[in-house]
């Protein structure tokens, strides 16, 4: 049960049962019900550990531990395999959701008292409809991988059992965010959970995302490169031009370019030192790689710390996602710009990597150096194409001459 609000319908669901509250439980709420209440919420306290009271605002969350990220995915794709049994389509994870998830879930733990956020109504944005589950559980007295997942699958059974929590992971919400916390309670392990849906209203994030770079500044005027497998009808023609005449790329020893061939890590080295020279950086003295074709630029990578890793592996494939991280690095590290963080999610299909990598991504985004892959997605663990590294690489250039 619930209550509507302002167009907004607020189910709040806790201790196994669904409530009628204003979005959060107060104890002598919950207690001054009914006796089956009362027994039902024992039982919800052996299976999830459920404890009510009031709260104040969400904290700032902090960063999460590998096995933290591992939590959230597994019980995204938990709730996603229940939706599917009910032809229900997937949720996606929105950072700006997940966010106010987290928050709120730090805030529990540090407290050690399980209760819903009064304020996750207003804290999270653009929606038509809104819900929140909470939990926590035991996990054992030792962390580990296998142990977390059989803590949170648990955790998925438990909402499941409880019409509330169900009502919301079934619901009508295409967006989810879950924020999750790994604490040690005496010789225990516990998982804290927080997870908070959203159906989006028009001005939602991940939509508008910016323009692509104005390059003919940097460029000139469009035209077509003189490799024998781009067509100028081609949408990466004007920026395989570009690079070509900053210097960056020759082609192949046969006149061709490979446009839909994958770039290995040194390739990428070798065309983003390029680049950066192009941009007025010098590249750096010393050999850190010393063998390979790619030994030189691999070398400036390291040095530059654009490539973070101390190994020489020049012959990886690249992602999307690896190109815009080591984008956002080249004019940081080997140019001195300043890259903001962003507050907007452009791209759905990247909750569920990294925070640093979503940054990198929005960043990039911010500067107009991608637009992605369409519907809101970047494909981020696509691996990179030739023809895409053009369009990337030239309006990295046009980023990097542009005034501070």
């Amino acid at each position: 049960m619930g209550r509507e609000r302002a167009g907004l319908a607020f189910p709040c669901s806790s201790g196994g049962l669904t409530l009628e509250s204003t979005g959060h439980t107060l104890i002598g709420n919950a207690l001054g019900s009914t006796t089956r209440f009362f027994r039902t919420l024992l039982s919800m306290v052996a299976a999830l550990a459920l404890v009510l009271a009031t709260v104040t605002d969400a904290q700032a969350a902090r960063s999460r531990t590998d096995l933290e990220w591992i939590a959230e995915q597994v019980l995204l794709d938990a709730h996603n395999t229940a939706r599917e049994a009910a032809s229900l389509a997937p949720m996606t994870m929105y950072r700006d959701v997940r966010d106010v998830a987290r928050d709120w879930t730090d805030h529990q733990a540090a407290r050690r008292t399980l209760q819903h956020n009064p304020n996750y109504q207003t804290q999270i944005c653009c929606a038509t409809a809104l819900a929140e589950n909470v939990a926590f559980r035991t996990v054992g007295p030792k962390l580990t991988d296998a142990a977390v997942r059989a803590a949170v699958t648990e955790m998925h059974k438990a909402y499941m059992q409880s019409s509330g929590h169900r009502r919301n992971i079934l619901g009508a919400y295409p967006q989810v965010g879950i924020g999750m916390v790994l604490v040690k309670a005496g010789s225990q392990w516990e998982v804290w959970s927080t997870t908070n849906f959203r159906t989006p209203d028009s001005n939602a994030p991940g939509t508008g995302i910016p323009e692509a770079r104005d390059v003919e500044d940097t460029c000139g005027k469009a035209k077509s490169p003189s490799f024998s497998d781009v067509p100028a009808t081609s949408v990466h023609a004007a920026n395989i031009a570009c690079i070509e005449d900053a210097g960056v790329t020759a082609g192949k020893a046969d006149g061709s370019y490979g446009p839909k061939e994958f770039l290995s890590r040194g390739q990428i080295a070798t065309f983003l030192m390029r680049t950066l020279e192009a941009a007025g950086a010098k590249v750096p003295e010393g050999a850190a790689c010393s063998e390979g074709a790619h030994r030189v630029g691999m070398s400036a990578m390291r040095a530059w710390k654009i490539f973070t890793t101390d190994d020489c592996d020049d012959s990886r494939e690249v992602t999307r996602a690896e190109m815009a991280t080591w984008s956002v690095r080249a004019l940081q590290t080997a140019l001195g710009k300043k890259v903001p963080a962003v507050d907007a999610d452009y791209f759905k299909d990247d909750n569920h990597m990294s925070g640093n990598v979503q940054g990198a991504n929005n960043a990039i985004a911010a500067w107009g150096v991608v637009t992605g892959t369409g519907n809101d997605n970047f494909a981020p663990e696509s691996l990179l194409r030739r023809d895409q590294m053009a369009t990337f690489l030239a309006r990295l250039l046009d980023a990097a001459l542009e005034p501070a």
